[in-house]
């Protein structure tokens, strides 16, 4: 993930596509949550449980259009709830990461002193 068109700038497909670099550890942390919010708002808006779902497909007295329905949504529980987890594992790795860059300082605003990228060098406060 990338915060400006600067970042991308003169990267290929295979660069960018990289999934064991990333071109910045924070937002990569951002769009992880964000998935990761996305899918337990999608989970979280089915009814009941996946456990309840199992159990009346194991009964077998659903008419056939309700249990190919409950199949579904069963399935499709436990696709968000392994997305999840990736995306939790993923996150776990992208923070471990060495050698990816933080997130560039914000933009000045027109007409306004950049922000220092780091605390040492010249013009620092001492």
């Amino acid at each position: 993930m990338a915060g400006t068109a600067g970042e991308v700038e003169g990267l290929g497909p295979e660069r960018l596509g990289d999934w064991a670099k990333p071109l910045n550890r924070e937002l990569e942390a951002r769009v992880l949550r964000s998935l990761t919010g996305a899918a337990a708002i999608a989970l979280s808006s089915m009814p009941g449980e996946a456990e309840a779902d199992e159990r009346a497909l194991a009964a077998g007295n659903l008419s056939p259009d309700v249990a190919a329905a409950t199949a579904f949504r069963l399935e499709k529980k436990r696709l968000l709830v392994r997305s999840m987890q990736g995306l939790a594992l993923r996150g776990k790795e992208v923070a471990a990461m060495k050698g990816v860059r933080e997130a560039a300082a914000p933009a000045a605003k027109k007409g306004e002193k950049p922000k220092a990228a780091t605390e040492r060098g010249f013009g620092a406060a001492k």
